[in-house]
């Protein structure tokens, strides 16, 4: 059996847990900005390892992206068909973004802190073409995935004609190779283009998102699935233990779409109680606006700089983020569910 809908939401909600621990406990040193138990040494805390081995959510997200993005050519009656309905997507990415915008905007003038987002309207107006990520650092995968959305069908084109083994290899070293040049500093990445380029290029994204596609198309998830039915949930663990210790030996970011991947195929083959299903859909539900709001509260140049930190400990500061970031979200559904309708009478 296939990744369903809800299973494909769910993974994204165990990638924007991942994208949250990242952000909060990949600190070291001065960045620490919580209270800990548990230290590795002076300067680095136990849950460190624990938030860089979550860098393998953005590998996670790019490969549900491509999962979802062949699924959805698959069902297509024709290309037109698929790119309309793409396009349709993106238009609701984009109210999300812009809904989420304006509410900030209106809350930072009401808090008075309006000068986050600079002198005048003209650099919130650039950061409306979404091609811009000055109020919130996570909104560096924003245009990305747009590019990888308005190219998917080039890239569902390539998938179903090549060799899967072959295109596999290829994106892999694509991605590595462009990981070398960035270590090495061959070439600088500073302009605007070249960013936009490095961030598609990258493994955990271009890799990830079309090993997602091929995934779809040669129905992977399914044998794995047969292969593995009747394994124990411990025996699921202790590998992913292992996984989880080798990476902290490691911690070099080269390694994390492949362990991205390999989480994604670990979780498909978890067995999961009811309320496990619950609380991860729920959490797949609002992962996209959560990805998009949670650093409002706590990035020291957003609206709320530090205002998770101050309940101080680990589990607190996930816990108040998540609230916050899913409160949050439910204004902007309703916010984006407006505009919805009132496109959808428009068309008709």
């Amino acid at each position: 059996m296939e990744l369903s809908k809800d299973d494909v939401k769910m993974t994204k909600g165990l990638a924007i847990l991942a994208m949250l621990c990242l952000h909060l406990f990949c600190r070291r040193g001065t960045d620490i900005k919580i209270s800990y138990f548990l230290w590795f040494s002076d300067d680095t805390p136990l849950l460190y390892y624990l938030g860089f081995f979550c860098e393998c959510c953005v590998a996670i997200y790019s490969f549900c992206a491509g999962y979802a993005q062949y699924l959805l050519a698959e069902k297509a009656p024709t290309i037109k068909e698929y790119v309309k309905q793409s396009l349709w997507r993106l238009l609701k990415f984009a109210i999300n973004c812009w809904t989420i915008l304006t509410l900030f905007y209106i809350l930072a003038f009401i808090i008075g802190r309006q000068n986050v987002f600079g002198e005048g309207v003209g650099k919130l107006l650039l950061n409306f073409t979404l091609t811009q990520k000055d109020f919130n650092g996570a909104w560096w995968y924003v245009f990305t995935y747009i590019i990888l959305t308005i190219i998917s069908p080039v890239l569902y084109w390539i998938c179903k004609k090549s060799n899967s083994i072959l295109c596999v290899v290829t994106v892999i070293i694509i991605g590595v190779s462009w990981w070398v040049v960035l270590r090495m500093g061959v070439l600088e990445i500073s302009s605007w283009s070249m960013i936009q380029v490095s961030n598609i290029v990258k493994s955990d994204v271009l890799a990830a998102y079309m090993i997602g596609m091929i995934f779809r198309k040669e129905r992977y998830i399914s044998l794995i699935r047969k292969k593995v039915i009747e394994t124990n949930n411990w025996i699921i663990f202790m590998l992913s233990g292992l996984i989880f210790v080798v990476v902290s030996l490691i911690q070099k970011a080269v390694v994390m779409p492949f362990v991205g991947i390999i989480v994604v195929i670990i979780f498909s083959i978890l067995k999961k109680g009811e309320k496990t299903k619950k609380l991860f859909l729920f959490l797949g539900m609002h992962s996209t606006n959560i990805w998009l709001l949670h650093m409002f509260f706590y990035a020291e140049s957003s609206l709320f700089p530090d205002l998770v930190f101050g309940v101080k400990y680990p589990i607190a500061v996930l816990g108040l983020l998540l609230f916050l970031s899913i409160m949050s979200s439910y204004v902007v559904m309703g916010g984006s569910n407006l505009i919805y309708k009132y496109i959808d009478k428009a068309k008709r």
